[in-house]
């Protein structure tokens, strides 16, 4: 048995296992693997040496891979926006356990014109694993323009400064957060992720196309 038969033994390959249907072009159905098929794949021969492979798998690193496979195809997922006080922002909602007995739902933004991202404050306690909003504010004070838009009646702290929360209170402030060690981690780094979470994209479709050429 080969390194790749092992790595492809009792994984569903092709999309028509999943829904029993595939898409079909002149000549009959088109054989489509599944995307975290084609990203073992792709790390396989990446490893073996292969230049287009290593070039690939940086790109899935950078975009992922669905987004990689959405510039490709020219799919621009459409974004969900809600409006604050005749703002328009991208948005994003996730639960996320603050505790074993509690569950709450953290929200993300950005400005679709201008790029600019963050997490509103109490979504950034519930990321702290539930340090109080006061502790955030006190904090966030530091920072001679903490918020996206100050006028606002929604506090959404900017990107950069949600990092610095993160890490304070997972890894400066005592009793240490562990959740907020985690998401110090996992939105790192913090402004591409929350780009991808809330679906935006550059002004210009064929940017977007344009940084793959990179």
């Amino acid at each position: 048995e080969t390194h790749l038969y092992n790595l492809l033994k009792n994984k569903i390959i092709f999309l028509e296992e999943v829904t029993q249907i595939s898409p079909t072009q002149q000549g009959g159905p088109v054989k489509v693997i599944l995307s975290d098929v084609c990203a073992d794949l792709i790390s396989y021969y990446a490893k073996k040496g292969k230049i287009k492979a290593i070039e690939t798998l940086a790109l899935l690193v950078k975009f992922g891979i669905e987004q990689y496979i959405y510039i490709k195809v020219g799919f621009i997922p459409k974004p969900e926006t809600i409006m604050f006080d005749e703002l328009e922002l991208l948005i994003n909602k996730e639960t996320i356990q603050v505790n074993k007995a509690r569950q709450e739902e953290v929200q993300y933004f950005t400005n679709p014109i201008t790029g600019e991202c963050g997490i509103d404050i109490n979504s950034l306690s519930f990321l702290c694993g539930g340090v109080a909003v006061k502790h955030i504010e006190t904090f966030v004070a530091n920072y001679p323009e903490p918020f996206l838009q100050p006028q606002q009646t929604l506090k959404i702290v900017k990107a950069a400064i949600c990092a610095d929360v993160l890490y304070h209170f997972g890894y400066e402030n005592k009793p240490r957060k562990t959740l907020a060690q985690y998401f110090a981690q996992t939105l790192d780094p913090i402004v591409p992720v929350l780009h991808k979470k809330t679906n935006y994209q550059t002004p210009v479709a064929t940017a977007r196309e344009d940084q793959l050429e990179q």
